[in-house]
């Protein structure tokens, strides 16, 4: 028998209150022929904006539910998550180990810069996994010695209640879309950096797709190298595991489209540049070349091989601000 009690579960699931929800869906026309729907996360109106503010809601509820007292996670330069993360645990008075590893490469300088007024407990270590590791661990027995009940979060909150989090938009977009009178929702583009984001689309997805609701293509993008396909497959099956959800997303749907753009992490083509700057002129969007320029950049490379039959939506995950410390890698 088919378990229908996902969705449940990810409606019910805890959170604490920080977004403004829902976030809008704007019609984007572009001159080059493109004409999508762009749902603005960017605006879901929490510290710097973006996909962060779900997952972050989400995680914390987790955290209070549970017990937890200190949050270690570890980091890279290029991040909106410290900035908008620090005053949530503030407020709840949940204590923090965050490691900074040096990924992408840039002066110490700028570095403090980005990072110093943050307080002693956000760490800068440089770029190698071996002290990460140590860092972390580290962190972790200071958190237990100091009688907080530690909780360790992977890269980017890569945790089941932040990928629930994420559904729970998906949800939300879904009913967006099917008010507005637009043709039905076809495909969907989603930046995959830890993939937490794309794991919860996928799964939201199966999910309405087992209740009989019309398909809908999930598109991730890769924004750097590395294993992010199992990472992202475990994921899935991670949260699956969480929910008690016993109809798996199948392997061979989770559509992760990885190109010569990605670099390595942080890093982006000059060109990049010149198109996320196109799109800012012609329609406001403000996009990263670190991110989210990549993603539009794969979508309208795969517009323009053929006509789309329905809607297709650009998931605005957010705006890096600080993606220009980073050189470009020509």
């Amino acid at each position: 028998m088919r378990d229908h009690n996902g969705i449940r579960r990810i409606l019910e699931a805890p959170f604490v209150p920080l977004g403004q929800w829902p976030t809008p869906i704007s019609a984007i026309s572009r001159s080059n022929g493109v004409d999508v729907l762009v749902k603005r996360d960017d605006l879901s109106g929490h510290g710097r904006g973006g996909v962060k503010t779900r997952k972050i809601e989400h995680l914390v509820g987790h955290m209070l539910e549970k017990g937890y007292g200190s949050l270690v996670t570890p980091v890279g330069n290029v991040t909106n998550l410290v900035h908008d993360i620090l005053p949530v645990l503030r407020r709840f008075d949940i204590a923090w180990e965050i490691v900074v590893a040096d990924v992408p490469p840039l002066p110490l300088a700028e570095r403090r810069r980005m990072f110093g007024g943050l307080g002693n407990n956000v760490r800068l270590i440089g770029p190698g996994h071996i002290e990460a590791a140590g860092a972390l661990a580290g962190a972790y027995h200071r958190s237990r010695r100091a009688g907080r009940r530690p909780f360790f979060a992977p890269p980017s909150l890569a945790h089941p209640a932040a990928v629930i989090a994420a559904a729970r938009g998906f949800l939300e977009m879904v009913g967006q879309v099917e008010a507005m009178g637009v043709p039905p929702l076809q495909t969907v583009f989603i930046t995959a950096a830890s993939g937490t984001a794309f794991a919860g689309f996928v799964l939201a997805e199966n999910l309405l797709r087992l209740q009989g609701h019309r398909p809908i293509h999930v598109v991730g993008v890769q924004v750097y190298p590395g294993p992010a396909r199992r990472w992202i497959h475990g994921l899935v099956r991670w949260t699956e595991h969480y929910l008690s959800v016993s109809d798996r997303v199948p392997s061979g749907r989770i559509d992760l489209r990885t190109t010569r753009i990605y670099r390595e992490f942080g890093r982006y083509p000059t060109d990049l540049v010149e198109l996320c700057t196109s799109v800012k002129d012609e329609t406001g969007l403000k996009l990263d070349p670190v991110f989210g320029g990549k993603t539009w950049s794969i979508m309208e490379s795969c517009l323009a091989q053929g006509r789309s039959n329905g809607s297709v939506l650009y998931w605005h995950c957010g705006y890096t601000p600080d993606w220009e410390v980073v050189p470009a890698a020509c």
